[in-house]
């Protein structure tokens, strides 16, 4: 089947890189149509994923907004850019929309805690971990602490969790999105199909 080989990435670990490891050696990657069609649609549904955490927060705070997801540029994925980026543009921030009890109630809004901004942070990261499977609370705190000690959060998550957090926080997010599960999974299902 080399006839189908389309693409060789070089690769090193990011969390080695950013730790300031030196001497790592690159990774070359061959792979067929159907794994990069594969590793692309697996790409394109984290970011899905991890836009829908950030907007289903904050919107169980009474906040809301806007996801865009696109495709990356041929030149950026060339130079290690992910092929699918994100963004949840925040329009009303939690707290501030004037709703009647009866619209909270049906929204199922929560009431808006102090550190509404550290949890809408940490939605996204911990959304991708529960959609790819990890439910146990303990491993994805473990993932997360990891993710955001070695730097692997994206700068926007990384200013709005800031420096007080803990693994409470972590599980309130868990506990949020658990409970929001069947409208992420929807929501994920028509992102899929209109991107």
């Amino acid at each position: 089947m080399a006839g189908e080989e389309v693409c060789i990435m070089t690769a090193t670990n990011s969390r080695a890189r950013k730790s300031g490891r030196k001497n790592l050696d690159a990774v070359d990657l061959t792979l067929t149509k159907n794994q990069l069609s594969a590793l692309v649609d697996l790409e394109k549904r984290n970011t899905s994923l991890h836009e829908i955490g950030h907007a289903t927060v904050c919107a169980r705070f009474g906040g809301s907004g806007r996801i865009d997801i696109w495709r990356n540029s041929k030149d950026n994925v060339a130079a290690g850019e992910k092929a699918w980026l994100g963004t949840f543009r925040m329009l009303a921030k939690p707290g501030s929309l004037q709703l009647t009890e009866e619209m909270a109630a049906m929204l199922h809004e929560l009431p808006t805690p102090r550190n509404w901004r550290v949890l809408l942070g940490l939605a996204g990261i911990v959304c991708e971990q529960i959609g790819n499977g990890i439910t146990d609370i303990d491993d994805i705190t473990g993932e997360v602490q990891a993710m955001i000690e070695m730097g692997d959060a994206s700068e926007s998550d990384a200013a709005l969790i800031g420096e007080d957090w803990d693994e409470t926080d972590i599980e309130v997010v868990v506990k949020l999105l658990m409970d929001s599960w069947p409208n992420i999974e929807r929501e994920i299902t028509a992102m899929m199909a209109w991107t």
